[in-house]
């Protein structure tokens, strides 16, 4: 027969190996292969640097408005920059993420949708705050 003592031990164990595989799967979370997964890695890539020339390059590239660049910095200066954590909705011309703004550290659903057609420009987006995963 197992010892009380022995039995925490093992529990303490197993719970410390499910918290680490938890912790790395969410640190693994990676963004579909997918033109709307590509376009919104880009977008969060170009946003996050918080520059004007790079916001105009990214809507150049992909067939959009370069202004839509002023908007976005207007948001940047809100949140900073946003870490990316999940993806909650995906297909191959929209994707809803859960992202974290630096700034406050709120968490945010971040959702675009994205012509059919390359080079694949953003029809809509809308952002939300919603609660912290797992609440």
């Amino acid at each position: 027969m197992l010892s009380i003592k022995t039995i925490k031990t093992v529990l303490a164990i197993l719970l410390i190996s499910v918290v680490n595989v938890s912790v790395r799967a969410q640190s693994e979370a990676k963004l579909p292969d997918t033109p709307a997964g590509k376009v919104f890695g880009e977008f969060i890539k170009a946003f996050n640097t918080g520059d004007s020339v790079t916001l105009r390059k990214f809507h150049k590239d992909h067939g959009g408005d370069e202004n839509n660049a002023d908007q976005d910095l207007e948001a940047f200066k809100q949140t900073g920059p946003l870490k990316f954590h999940s993806v909650k909705l995906s297909n191959d011309f929209e994707i809803e993420a859960l992202v974290q703004a630096k700034n406050d550290g709120q968490w945010l659903n971040f959702f675009i949708s994205i012509d059919d057609k390359s080079p694949y420009p953003i029809n809509n987006i809308r952002v939300q705050p919603t609660s912290a995963p797992g609440q």
